[in-house]
């Protein structure tokens, strides 16, 4: 198929902000993990988890943005979305729990979402009902740090990994119509790079 000006316009205008988000992600971030690695070194686990948490948010309504890129894509190029109804880019206002059910309507891995749920809940009782007089903070912090070390890093991980699997497919779907469309991207950010 030979793409028209006006699509390859469009193609490239998703593209651009796809690269442009990830590449914002990245810089926050690096900074989020350095003032992380800060409160763990003071022994603040509590304000960890609840960072990490807003941390692992940001980064899933970046990979539900990365599933509308997706199907903005599909469209022009003439396809089928199999996303159009789902209101993927009205995601910013969504809390961490709404984001799972985005998450299941794109049919994410059951364990991803079985895990950001486990993460969801630690972040309630970390905010929620922490303050409320009820829990001991200092088996909270324990619980924290336990939670950090074992459970939160392979999460990170994995919420990463599928951020780069939506990016990995849209690279391949440009490529299947015009590789010289993912030349078009600032030659700064290399974050959509196949």
């Amino acid at each position: 198929m030979v793409l028209t000006p006006a699509q390859k316009l469009v193609i490239t205008g998703y593209l651009s902000a796809w690269d442009i988000r990830i590449d914002s992600l990245v810089k926050g971030m690096d900074f989020a993990l350095e003032r992380m690695r800060k409160l763990g070194g003071y022994g603040l686990y509590i304000e960890h988890i609840i960072l990490d948490a807003q941390m692992v948010e940001h980064t899933i309504k970046l990979l539900v943005k990365g599933y509308a890129s997706k199907g903005e894509i599909l469209k022009a190029l003439g396809e089928n979305s199999p996303y159009e109804s789902l209101g993927l880019y009205k995601v910013d206002e969504d809390t961490l729990g709404d984001l799972l059910g985005r998450l299941k309507s794109l049919h994410v891995d059951h364990s991803l979402i079985s895990k950001l749920s486990r993460l969801n809940g630690v972040r309630k009782e970390m905010i929620h009902h922490l303050f409320d007089g009820n829990r001991d903070i200092e088996k909270a912090d324990r619980d924290a740090k336990a939670y950090i070390g074992t459970e939160l890093a392979p999460l990170i991980q994995e919420v990463k990994a599928a951020v780069k699997k939506v990016n990995n497919e849209i690279v391949e779907l440009v490529k299947a119509y015009d590789e010289s469309l993912l030349s078009a991207l600032d030659g700064s950010r290399t974050h959509i790079s196949p």
